[in-house]
């Protein structure tokens, strides 16, 4: 069995406690975001309408970013032979 002297768990049980809080608040401030946001949604759509119409011009500007570096890639390997 492991034992622990008592001036490490004065150390550890603080220090746990903590870490704790921390994960705690994480998680509230998550959760309060995500009510926040689906609470605009419900009550505004058409922003809603608007943040889809900019997250699918954003992957479509990243294909278009992809589509031109590989372009590019091949059209360096050409000047290279």
């Amino acid at each position: 069995m492991i034992t622990i002297s008592e001036s490490w768990l004065g150390f550890i049980i603080p220090v746990a406690v903590i870490i704790l809080i921390i994960l705690l608040i994480q998680r509230l401030k998550g959760h309060i975001r995500k009510t926040v946001r689906n609470e605009i949604y419900d009550h505004f759509p058409t922003i809603k309408n608007k943040i889809e119409e900019y997250e699918r011009k954003i992957q479509y500007f990243k294909v278009m970013v992809e589509d031109l570096e590989r372009r590019m890639r091949e059209m360096e390997r050409r000047i290279k032979r």
